[in-house]
């Protein structure tokens, strides 16, 4: 409530934020006012780089939140917004210092883990994501698991422990299963149990993850593609071509090399 009483002071007319529009309702002229009045009034600049993200301006975003941080530097939220515009800016490193002085201030922000281990993967460090993702299902398990088995399971795969991989992603699966809503999340499992499969050479088992995509997911060009390969790789031509075709009329360019090669 104090930070509402604070935008307030700033602006009256405040009505938050809006989620169907994405942006925030508020007028730039006032936050520049408002710290023209006072240049030490860090919440103004942490609420102005808000604003200017939304916007798209994430660099004049990145001013102020270094302004809002360097005014604050223990504030939890100043840095967590830094953090996720970094990671945005594909400044992982950057980003993995502003999680890890999270939890070096409060070390029950054990969900930063799943942060940190996505900005590990993005920089290829596999095996400190795997270690990071670990440390997240420890501490909280009922929140998010779904993402963080899946995001594991992806960095084994790359690793080529093939078989840790599909454990995780099979349990990434189960989770994404019990939402009531559609999530990508699922989708990304099927796609990435699929292409354990392939390399376990368990072509059929891929192409039934490719049709579940394609089940939720009817105009997924990509889907069509990838299960017109597995079809290839087990002799089904005409399984095959109809999925390229299909690919194909749905704007997926590169199933024309495959149709010309394959199919004529």
């Amino acid at each position: 409530m104090d930070d509402y009483k604070k935008l307030i002071e700033i602006n009256p007319d405040f009505e938050g934020l809006n989620n169907i529009t994405g942006t925030y309702n508020f007028n730039l002229d006032d936050l520049n006012k408002a710290i023209e009045n006072n240049p030490n009034d860090d919440y103004s600049y942490y609420i102005r780089g808000i604003v200017c993200e939304y916007q798209k301006f994430v660099l004049n975003a990145l001013e102020d939140y270094n302004k809002a941080i360097q005014i604050c530097p223990d504030n939890l939220d100043y840095l967590l917004n830094r953090a996720n515009l970094k990671s945005y800016l594909n400044d992982e490193k950057g980003a993995i210092e502003d999680y890890s002085r999270m939890l070096e201030i409060d070390s029950t922000y054990k969900f930063i883990y799943k942060e940190i281990a996505l900005s590990k993967y993005l920089l290829k460090d596999y095996q400190g994501a795997i270690d990071d993702c670990t440390k997240f299902l420890a501490t909280e398990p009922e929140i998010n698991s779904d993402d963080a088995y899946r995001l594991r399971g992806s960095c084994k795969f790359n690793l080529n422990d093939l078989n840790g991989a599909l454990i995780d992603v099979n349990k990434a699966i189960d989770e994404y299963s019990k939402l009531k809503h559609f999530y990508w999340g699922l989708i990304q499992a099927y796609n990435l149990r699929a292409e354990i499969y392939h390399k376990l050479h368990k072509h059929k088992k891929a192409i039934k993850d490719y049709t579940k995509i394609i089940e939720l997911v009817p105009n997924k060009a990509e889907a069509y593609y990838q299960r017109g390969l597995y079809f290839i790789s087990i002799g089904k031509k005409r399984n095959a071509c109809k999925d390229l075709y299909k690919s194909l009329e749905l704007g997926f360019q590169d199933a024309q090399n495959l149709i010309n090669d394959f199919c004529k």
